[in-house]
């Protein structure tokens, strides 16, 4: 589920609790990282600790990470694209930012800093933390594409090469650059079969919606776009 926004019993419009949970699980060692952050009202710093490695983290940090993922795309009036931010984050994408970020930091750290997002971001292109977890991103994306590629599921249907899947996954982006939700049908959806679009959304790549009866299928983040485009 995602970050969940709920109002306060009694409070106001401004006083609402937003709670994120980070679960990640590093390959290594096995040990699983717990990080939960509570902000009662704008302007409010985050603060918290991994519970279980007894790693601290700067109230930057986690700030700094939730805002380049509330990251929606929005078409305006004249039909430009812009970036604002959105309400909800999604916890497999702060998983999977988080655990990217996890690998490039020195072995037995104890506190995150903004400075070890500065340091990771050195290693993508744009040399930002923004770049960073697009790249995170796009690693997932392509992650999920050789995965249904290669599933038992898909080889009991025969074949689906990464090439058509990629290829049907660019439906569910509009010709503006943002995402769009397709309908499912007995068959199909969009460019895709049926078999793969599910093991798509088991993935969390694609998000399901219902609607009046209705399935639709979109991309579970609007930065997909830019890299299923």
């Amino acid at each position: 589920s995602p970050v969940q926004r709920r109002r306060r019993r009694g409070g106001t419009d401004d006083a609402f609790v937003t709670a994120a949970v980070f679960v990640s699980r590093e390959a290594v060692d096995q040990n699983f990282c717990v990080y939960c952050t509570y902000q009662k009202r704008p302007g409010m710093s985050y603060c918290g600790s991994n519970v279980l490695a007894n790693v601290e983290y700067d109230s930057g940090v986690v700030d700094e990470i939730l805002r380049q993922l509330r990251i929606t795309r929005v078409v305006q009036p004249d039909g430009s694209v812009v970036e604002q931010p959105g309400e909800f984050v999604e916890l497999c994408h702060l998983q999977i930012v988080c655990s990217k970020l996890w690998k490039t930091l020195p072995f037995g750290l104890k506190k995150v800093e903004l400075g070890h997002l500065h340091e990771a971001a050195r290693t993508v292109a744009g040399r930002h933390f923004g770049g960073f977890v697009r790249n995170a991103l796009e690693v997932f994306y392509n992650d999920c594409v050789v995965e249904a590629a290669g599933s038992h599921q898909t080889a009991s249907h025969g074949t689906y090469s990464q090439e058509l899947i990629k290829l049907g996954c660019m439906r569910f982006v509009s010709a503006d650059g943002t995402r769009l939700a397709i309908q499912e049908k007995q068959t199909r959806t969009g460019r895709l079969p049926n078999w793969i679009v599910s093991q798509l959304a088991d993935m969390y790549l694609l998000r399901i919606e219902s609607v009046g009866g209705e399935r639709w299928y979109e991309l579970s983040h609007d930065l997909l776009a830019e890299t299923v485009a």
